[in-house]
């Protein structure tokens, strides 16, 4: 019948615009660390991340005349941490100690909308 297949016609122009795929990364940074020892007592110890990671993206993009609309999301697992240690004395404490700190992403998740004005071959 009509109505089918003109429902089966929209999904066959949107899965020749859909996407999925796979992807790997790197990922370094810098995350400042601040531990509270008490109300009035904190340290800042910066700390060097860095690791890999990999995951799953997926796409849809539509062009209406010369402009292009898309949606895409991905998820990744990462490895990226971080540690840093930093000597303390005084404050109360009792003598001297070291303060340790730990940062790890597990998991990001992204989701992003584009637009874009085409000519031509080019976008």
């Amino acid at each position: 019948n009509r109505t089918h297949a003109l429902a089966a016609a929209a999904l066959l122009t949107a899965l020749e615009n859909a996407y999925i795929g796979a992807h790997m990364f790197a990922g370094f940074g810098q995350h400042d660390a601040t531990p509270r020892f008490a109300p009035s007592f904190s340290v800042r110890i910066d700390q060097d991340i860095r690791g890999a990671g990999g995951g799953f993206v997926a796409g849809f993009s539509r062009q209406f005349g010369p402009w292009v609309a898309g949606l895409e999301t991905t998820f990744s697992w990462t490895s990226i941490d971080g540690k840093a240690s930093m000597p303390i004395t005084g404050f109360g404490m009792g003598g001297p100690d070291t303060v340790h700190t730990k940062s790890d992403i597990n998991w990001i998740a992204t989701g992003v909308g584009r637009l874009g004005y085409a000519q031509g071959g080019i976008l």
